[in-house]
């Protein structure tokens, strides 16, 4: 039997869909990614505090319109055509610290869970953490593979 190996970009506000359907998401924000990762670790536990606002927001257990009121993320959406300068989510954002207010945060590497501002906690990653993308000053990119010295990349069998 010959597998083909299909992938789809699905832009959706839908994130009953996206756990459906979805093995790995990037979550958008003011037209930026914020948060990448599998889906599985995003819905377990999301790092950047805009994903977590937007899983806070969806209806839980199969409710029906009207049973209860929607979790809301507060604040309104940034000026586009003339941004300020920091994060862009940082207006709006439950654990914005002093760097939010400078300059945007990289979309960079991490591992494991918060390691300062105000969200911080234990610096051990969950044994199930895989390396995902976050664009938030409360995580520390993760350390680079080390580089052989002709630059081919790490040789797990010779440990350089």
């Amino acid at each position: 039997m010959i597998w083909m190996w299909r992938r789809i970009l699905l832009i959706t506000h839908d994130l009953g869909v996206v756990a459906e359907i979805a093995d790995r998401v990037a979550v958008m924000y003011a037209g930026k990614i914020v948060e990448e990762a599998s889906a599985r670790d995003l819905f377990r536990e999301p790092r950047h505090p805009y994903t977590a606002g937007l899983l806070r927001s969806m209806r839980k257990g199969g409710a029906t319109r009207g049973a209860r009121r929607l979790t809301v993320i507060e604040g309104s959406v940034p000026d586009l055509l003339s941004p300020a300068p920091g994060c862009l989510f940082a207006p709006r954002c439950p654990d914005v610290f002093d760097p939010c207010a400078e300059r945007h945060p990289p979309l960079v590497t991490t591992i494991g869970p918060a390691a300062r501002g105000p969200a911080a906690s234990s610096p051990d990653p969950p044994a199930d953490s895989a390396f995902r993308k976050v664009a938030c000053f409360q995580f520390d990119a993760a350390p680079e593979a080390p580089r052989s010295p002709d630059g081919a990349g790490w040789d797990p069998e010779r440990g350089r």
